[in-house]
């Protein structure tokens, strides 16, 4: 009548295992978090006592206005676009995508943390106009235009997928598996969630366009 309430010896044993790895598995995940804040703390107190560096000779971006498509659009959305960009060229720019302020501090030193957070900004809104820009030069047929406008985006990091991919379907559209290879290698090396499977596709993408050509 007691059978059904005793546990098979082989059964116990792989519980006690389990209880004994788990604890050992929390135990040091409770010392990893330790000191992981322990490191975070060390570094904000760091950052907060970091000297100033000289700011006037960083890799500043500039944005290539000679060389963008400006006021062939027709759409006022487009010219709105080309003014902000023209502002936003006379702004210190740099690409500091994935930096924290702690980071930020510990670079560039504290008294400096608004103006280089205001470039950092600055920046980002410029991927995002890049984009805009692009898909308003598209809409009225200007492809090449839009691949200025795109090629400029990667060549400066740019953390906007669709900076890419909007790039990735204009190459494809032309039939240049060449560059969208280099598209590809270009993306691969980027530190950004998607680009992994974005350089992928885009590979993928520009093997079946060397395919397609090679048949015909």
């Amino acid at each position: 009548m007691y059978a059904a309430f005793i546990i098979p010896y082989p059964t116990v044993i792989v519980a006690l295992i389990f209880a004994v790895v788990l604890v050992v598995r929390l135990k040091s995940l409770s010392r990893k978090q330790k000191g992981d804040m322990q490191s975070f703390w060390d570094r904000e107190r760091e950052a907060a006592v970091a000297p100033s560096a000289d700011l006037s000779n960083l890799p500043y971006i500039t944005i290539p206005l000679d060389k963008f498509p400006l006021g062939i659009c027709e759409s006022d959305e487009a010219a709105m676009i080309e003014d902000e960009l023209r502002a936003l060229a006379t702004h210190r720019l740099l690409n500091l995508t994935g930096k924290t302020n702690t980071d930020l501090r510990l670079a560039y030193g504290a008294a400096n943390i608004k103006t280089m957070q205001q470039i950092s900004d600055d920046f980002d809104r410029v991927t995002v106009l890049l984009v805009d820009y692009a898909k308003a030069l598209l809409e009225e047929g200007h492809t090449d235009g839009a691949a200025t406008v795109l090629e400029f985006g990667a060549r400066e990091k740019t953390d906007m997928r669709s900076n890419y991919t909007l790039l990735a379907d204009i190459y494809e559209s032309q039939g240049q598996a060449g560059k969208l290879l280099s598209l590809a290698d270009s993306v691969e090396a980027l530190d950004y969630p998607w680009a992994l499977k974005t350089a992928a596709d885009f590979r993928a993408h520009a093997e079946a366009l060397k395919n397609e050509n090679f048949s015909e």
